[in-house]
């Protein structure tokens, strides 16, 4: 192929580090949301869900034969630059995290549709910065709030930390950005 033809047909891709995260609905035991400050922010860097269907194995005289399982929702991870000053964005995790099975009493949350209302969009944007297609995870709840590594010998460093995701099912909503991102929305 020469060079033209691929010029005249590649756009320039989509950025990796063009992406957005809004934390919306309701989280249990009062915890109050990020706002998109916060959220565009200090996170650093998100998953993309992947989306798998499992197999079922069909052994017939001496061959196996593969068909479509189950859909399996896998989990998601953030990477969030902690802040400085008071650990906002580490502490809401944490107290999401906490809602579900606290420290000190060892009770929590019965997991339910009143308490996982919480909606994760998780959106690859273009470069005018819109949405060129996201991803809402539906009745998201924090599982894993990863530990820190502190050391006098991590000069010019920012903290970072990990966060897992969990979800019942995702649905993929059609951007608006200049390419108009595919295939609406699938539920």
């Amino acid at each position: 192929m020469d060079i033209t033809k691929f010029t005249s047909k590649f756009d320039g891709g989509a950025r990796s580090n063009l992406f957005r995260i809004k934390i919306t609905g309701s989280i249990p035991g009062g915890v109050p949301v990020l706002n998109d400050d916060d959220s565009i922010v200090h996170v650093k860097a998100i998953q993309l869900p992947e989306t798998t269907v499992g197999e079922i194995p069909v052994n017939h005289m001496g061959r196996i034969y593969k068909f479509p399982g189950d859909r399996v929702y896998n989990d998601v991870q953030l990477t969030i630059l902690s802040d400085g000053t008071d650990m906002r964005v580490r502490h809401f995790f944490e107290a999401w995290n906490h809602t579900w099975n606290r420290h000190l009493d060892n009770v929590g949350q019965l997991p339910n549709a009143n308490n996982l209302g919480c909606i994760v969009e998780l959106s690859q944007l273009d470069r005018l910065h819109n949405p060129i297609r996201t991803y809402k995870l539906n009745r998201t709840w924090c599982s894993d709030v990863s530990a820190i590594d502190l050391s006098h010998d991590n000069n010019d460093a920012l903290v970072e930390f990990t966060v897992t995701l969990k979800y019942h099912y995702f649905q993929i909503e059609k951007g608006t950005g200049a390419t108009g991102g595919g295939a609406g929305n699938l539920s």
